[in-house]
């Protein structure tokens, strides 16, 4: 956005008004929080999880409530989700090779 010139020299603090009346005008919607719990333990899931869409990141700590924006939340709900998948795939292609293997003996 352009923004008008005036002819008159103007102070720092008027210009630094100027600036933060422009950004607010043109800030963002506020984004919807919601609140998440992620599992923890001693073991693999001591860490934090690293989430971020659009070049906006966020590093949410484990075992304690936190806010985060809806969108990072859905991104971590759908990591959680694909990796029980994938243990679940893997348990039914361990328990077909663990078959075949019994059959050849």
């Amino acid at each position: 956005m352009a923004v008008k010139k005036e002819p008159v020299m103007q102070t720092a603090e008027e210009m630094a008004a100027a600036i933060e009346a422009e950004a607010m005008q043109s800030a963002k919607p506020e984004k919807r929080m919601v609140k998440l719990k992620l599992f923890k333990d001693n073991g693999r899931y001591k860490d934090p999880v690293y989430a971020a869409v659009n070049g906006e990141s966020y590093l949410v700590p484990r075992g304690v409530e936190v806010e985060v924006p809806e969108y990072i939340a859905e991104v971590i709900e759908n990591s959680i989700k694909q990796d029980e998948a994938t243990v679940n795939q893997m348990e039914v292609l361990e328990d077909k090779f663990n078959e075949k293997t019994r059959a050849q003996k």
